[in-house]
């Protein structure tokens, strides 16, 4: 498969949480699954994780990040999801599915306004 931009997902967790571990252990499974998005998990608590974290406006953790040809806006997912949610969203990342259709009363956040008061 050819992409001309990459997709690309966050994961960013701390050492103290306890909601981390999980989170972390169904996106490393994912990540040897598939080969279609550029997967990165980051802690809070080491300078590069804690400078993206800053960029992202990530509050909490553990949060997920997604983003692609298929949404290049940010998708912040919040909290320790399950792979099926993780999985859904990365589609939409690559463009495989909507974001209208995989929303189903999960917290999704779209970071447009924060990346646009970057750019200025």
């Amino acid at each position: 498969m050819s992409r001309e931009e990459p997709s690309t997902g966050l994961l960013f967790t701390s050492v103290t949480c306890p909601n981390c571990p999980i989170a972390k252990k169904y996106f490393d499974e994912i990540k040897s699954e598939r080969n279609d998005i550029d997967l990165h998990s980051l802690s809070v608590n080491e300078s590069k994780g804690s400078r993206l974290a800053n960029k992202f406006g990530v509050k909490s953790v553990p949060t997920f990040i997604f983003y692609g040809p298929g949404h290049p806006t940010p998708l912040g997912l919040v909290g320790a999801q399950p792979k099926e949610i993780i999985n859904k969203y990365i589609d939409v990342a690559i463009g495989l599915r909507s974001l209208d259709e995989i929303q189903s009363g999960k917290k999704v956040f779209s970071f447009k306004k924060l990346i646009d008061k970057l750019k200025k």
